[in-house]
């Protein structure tokens, strides 16, 4: 596999080619069923680096600069993430300190933070339709399970079923609809605190100590008597989390 030699060409060109590349050379282990992820990332990282080293090698025989570390390790990121990754959510789910993210389209994108801040985040696909796309083979990367064992269960998104809600194989959560709003839209909800007790939510900005053992208490007792208890609250507000405290206490 090698990238046109030119290097006059716009770095999204040299993209696109060299994801068709690595995607052609994945589909020729298509015949030995599916590929345990790890051995999937390997490929796609193999068949990403070596065309990028192979240009390097044209660009400096022929005495032209070679492409700058960081544009060929932006270039990689883009193939890589596209073919076994969200593409440009990527490097927004790979960011422990991000809990949400929302997009109205594929460029009005706005993020929060674990610590209460927010911002706008930069765009996640260069159009609505790919944005569109993006979700779709999420939504089919759901049949092949979080370990692709093929145990999962695949999910519609089109105009005939245009809202999604679907687990990530990271564990977030992800809501899409398309058609019925002006733009496709997307929201992610992320786990940040797993398996959290009780004494993990005592925290600045979490459950104050008093209201904890206040809460243990109704806890116990609702318990003891009717064997339930119904937690509520709005969105993000730690409904699941406190539940899940409940449950490991």
């Amino acid at each position: 596999m090698t990238l046109p030699s030119t290097s006059v060409l716009p770095e999204t060109e040299l993209v696109a080619d060299l994801r068709a590349q690595v995607a052609q050379a994945l589909a020729g282990h298509a015949g030995s069923g599916l590929l345990p992820a790890a051995e999937r990332r390997r490929l796609t990282e193999q068949y990403t680096g070596e065309p990028l080293d192979t240009h390097v090698r044209q660009a400096l025989d022929a005495g032209r600069a070679p492409l700058s570390a960081s544009v060929e390790a932006r270039m990689a990121r883009a193939v890589i993430d596209h073919i076994i990754g969200a593409g440009g959510l990527q490097q927004l789910l790979d960011n422990p300190d991000i809990e949400n993210v929302h997009a109205n389209g594929c460029d009005e994108v706005f993020i929060k933070f674990t610590g209460g801040k927010a911002e706008v985040g930069p765009p996640i696909a260069k159009t609505d339709e790919a944005l569109i796309g993006k979700i779709q083979a999420l939504a089919t990367e759901a049949a092949f399970g979080d370990d692709f064992s093929g145990r999962g269960e695949e999910r519609a998104f089109d105009r005939t079923s245009p809202a999604l809600d679907m687990r990530m194989r990271d564990g977030s959560r992800l809501c899409a609809v398309m058609s019925v709003s002006r733009r496709p839209a997307l929201s992610i909800r992320r786990p940040t605190m797993i398996n959290a007790d009780l004494d993990d939510l005592v925290r600045p900005g979490g459950t104050a100590r008093n209201s904890e053992r206040a809460f243990g208490m109704c806890v116990g007792r609702a318990c003891r008597t009717v064997g339930a208890i119904d937690k509520s609250g709005s969105v993000g507000r730690g409904a699941w989390t406190e539940c899940g405290g409940i449950r490991l206490t």
